[in-house]
């Protein structure tokens, strides 16, 4: 079973990155911010409204830098979920992943008896490999290749949810197992956050419309 309960490193390797190079090594990646653009198939979930999950859009430019990072700081003074991310750059993702990150959000609103999606925080979906290397040369632990970099992969925050809303982090656990035990997902754990990856056997299901469930995999 997985466990979110870990301690200060980086802990339990369920799979290793290498069964998502297997998967994705011939798809496309994304290089710059311009190649997303570029791909209208790519939903902007931002602009379309159209997560049900919680992100911060990470804007970067030399005026906003300060205001980003106060942002951020308010943000766990308050000690709101978003105050453990600077947010993502890029608010574009392929309709497939969407869809399924949307299910995980009302599949754990169920788990809790919730009448509503619980917006649990995505910190990172699609990156561009311009990016990828760029977090390599900050000393962040990002592998060259990445299913991040083909719009297939995305962290999610566990760390404020085990301390704020044990509940929710025990759904999420639950469900995230599931997915993993059924071949849905490959997942990788760290201190604070999980990564998962869609197997890409999956994706015609959720590009399905109206179809953002797990529930007959």
């Amino acid at each position: 079973m997985l466990n979110f309960k870990y301690g200060k490193k980086p802990i339990k390797l369920l799979s290793s990155n290498d069964v998502e190079m297997l998967w994705y090594k011939d798809y496309k990646v994304y290089k710059n911010h311009l190649s997303i653009l570029e791909d209208i198939s790519l939903a902007n979930f931002k602009k379309d409204r159209s997560a049900l999950f919680s992100y911060i859009h990470l804007l970067e430019s030399p005026l906003r830098r300060i205001s980003n990072s106060l942002g951020r700081r308010i943000r766990k003074l308050l000690n709101l979920q978003s105050g453990q991310t600077m947010g993502m750059m890029n608010v574009h993702c392929p309709l497939g992943m969407l869809n399924f990150l949307n299910g995980l959000a009302l599949e754990i609103g169920t788990n809790l008896n919730r009448k509503k999606p619980f917006p649990y925080l995505v910190t990172s979906i699609l990156r561009t490999t311009k990016h990828q290397k760029h977090l390599r040369e900050i000393g962040y632990p990002a592998s060259e290749f990445s299913s991040h970099c083909c719009g297939y992969a995305a962290d999610i925050e566990t760390g404020w949810l085990i301390k704020n809303r044990p509940r929710a982090a025990a759904a999420l656990n639950r469900i995230i197992e599931n997915y993993y035990l059924k071949g849905i997902i490959n997942v990788l754990t760290y201190e604070r956050l999980i990564h998962i990856c869609l197997n890409p056997e999956y994706i015609s299901h959720f590009e399905q419309e109206g179809n953002i469930s797990c529930a007959d995999l």
